[in-house]
């Protein structure tokens, strides 16, 4: 689902108060979801958990590292038709 928040340790975040949309050049109208610009505490959040992630995949196999990769592809498939018209949305 694409929700316009921020990712981080598994979690959705949108603490920050900046905010934009994308925009439709095909309709000329601003798109839906209102995204939150992630601020320095989340983002030092995501690099600090990314980091202690980084220790624990760089002693799995390369195996489990494909398995984790493929799994994340076949999320990104799962979006299918709502990710298709995200894109055809945001780029005319």
């Amino acid at each position: 689902m694409i929700s316009g928040k921020n990712y981080i340790g598994n979690q959705l975040t949108a603490t920050g108060t900046k905010t934009y949309k994308t925009f439709n050049p095909q309709l000329h109208i601003e798109n839906q979801p209102v995204y939150t610009e992630a601020t320095k505490e989340e983002i030092n959040a995501a690099v600090t958990l990314a980091s202690q992630a980084f220790k624990t995949f760089r002693n799995i196999s390369g195996e489990q590292k494909a398995a984790f990769l493929n799994a994340i592809a076949d999320e990104i498939m799962a979006l299918d038709s709502e990710l298709i018209a995200t894109y055809c949305s945001e780029t005319g």
